[in-house]
């Protein structure tokens, strides 16, 4: 009879984890009521990559509201030394398609144990994109003479498309 030792492959041999405590710890949550009634914090985020804070000065951040659409609002972030402006609209893009949700941002004090809340409006959720400042050539621009003239031209184009393509009635009336 043959003998059979057993040896201890690593395919049998089981790992012990490490496990982490589950401790719970309390904090204390605030929500922040003074933003009641008031307008709600603008939050803009940067996709491409780009980091605000690398700098050794801040961004200029400038907000703009629209005149008579008072629910349009605009930020544009200005790269210190230069470089792109970042502009986030909440009109266009992924701002302008319906939000129906809510969203809040907490900032977690770890020294204390406080949570501070702040509602955000979700229409202020902004995505940031460069825009690069693009001027005409000289060449492109027109003067104010040549602006009176393509205003001819256009009127013509107008009546010979009516021409063409008109109703009677239209033809009729020139």
């Amino acid at each position: 009879m043959a003998s059979h030792e057993t040896n201890p492959s690593p395919a049998t041999s089981f790992k012990k984890k490490k496990r982490y405590s589950k401790k719970r710890k309390a904090i204390e949550v605030t929500v922040d009521a003074s933003f009641h009634g008031a307008a709600a914090p603008v939050v803009g985020y940067f996709p491409t990559g780009y980091d605000p804070l690398a700098a050794a000065e801040p961004p200029r951040a400038r907000l703009f509201c629209h005149e008579k659409h008072h629910n349009r609002v605009e930020l544009v972030v200005g790269a210190p030394g230069g470089g792109p402006d970042f502009v986030g609209r909440s009109y266009a893009g992924e701002a302008a398609a319906p939000q129906l949700c809510g969203y809040a941002l907490g900032v977690l004090d770890k020294a204390t144990g406080t949570l501070k809340i702040v509602p955000i409006s979700s229409n202020k959720i902004l995505r940031l994109e460069p825009h690069f400042e693009v001027q005409q050539p000289a060449h492109s621009q027109q003067s104010a003479a040549e602006a009176g003239s393509s205003v001819a031209d256009t009127e013509l184009n107008r009546q010979d498309l009516t021409q063409a393509y008109g109703t009677k009635k239209d033809k009729d009336k020139r």
